[in-house]
């Protein structure tokens, strides 16, 4: 009778556990979707710049600069892409571009190809001790223009993962698990153990997986 108890005593414990993870869980997925529907307004308003822009590069910063400025981009820039080669029109950000100044003929030409308001990745390389993802959207098709911007995966996951002192959470870049697609984490040990809860996550263009897994009991 009392081991009987004692398995139904877990066995609830295990369902409330899991409960309160899914809970939590289900709010670190929330604040992430909060910070992608930023990433695509500020999208949004850059391409309005850069058409009212008109392809000038001052009026191009002006316009755009006071929605980057607080965004999740490190930079911006306004690109022109012509006979497979691009040039940079203007340029807003915290530095140089940690992977536009190493593009060959064949990313120009991916870039050239993008149409509508929806990002699509073109690059993905090291950035200061983290990943940086390039991202690039149709400015102006009448002038074969294109933004470009690029978001560092270390400030983006210390922005979105902010319950670190009970939940582990883990963002790829790719529908499974793998430290290859890794854009950022605040868990000490990969893959995530123990009880998780897995999330399907659109990161403005970029069909990605959110693991989320409790660091201590949460009951």
């Amino acid at each position: 009778m009392t081991l009987a108890l004692f398995g139904l005593a877990r066995a609830n414990l295990a369902r409330n556990e899991q409960a309160a993870l899914e809970l939590r869980a289900g709010d670190t997925r929330s604040v992430l979707t909060a910070n992608i529907s930023e990433i695509t307004a500020t999208w949004t308003n850059a391409r309005l710049a850069a058409v009212a822009a008109g392809g000038g590069a001052r009026r191009f910063v002006a316009l755009a600069t006071p929605g980057l400025r607080k965004s999740f981009f490190a930079n911006f820039a306004l690109v022109r892409v012509e006979g497979g080669r691009g040039r940079v029109i203007a340029r807003i950000g915290h530095g140089r571009p940690y992977l536009l100044g190493g593009f060959d003929a064949s990313t120009w030409q991916q870039i050239s190809a993008i149409r509508g308001g929806s990002p699509k990745l073109v690059s993905f390389g090291p950035a200061a001790g983290s990943v940086a993802l390039g991202l690039a959207i149709e400015g102006s098709a009448a002038r074969h223009e294109f933004l470009y911007a690029e978001i560092v995966s270390a400030d983006f996951v210390r922005r979105a993962f902010t319950d670190t002192d009970q939940l582990s959470a883990a963002l790829y870049g790719s529908s499974f698990e793998s430290p290859l697609s890794l854009l950022g984490t605040n868990a000490t040990e990969l893959p995530i153990p123990g009880r998780r809860v897995t999330f399907r996550v659109d990161l403005g263009g970029i069909q990605a997986l959110l693991v989320v897994g409790a660091r201590r009991p949460l009951v």
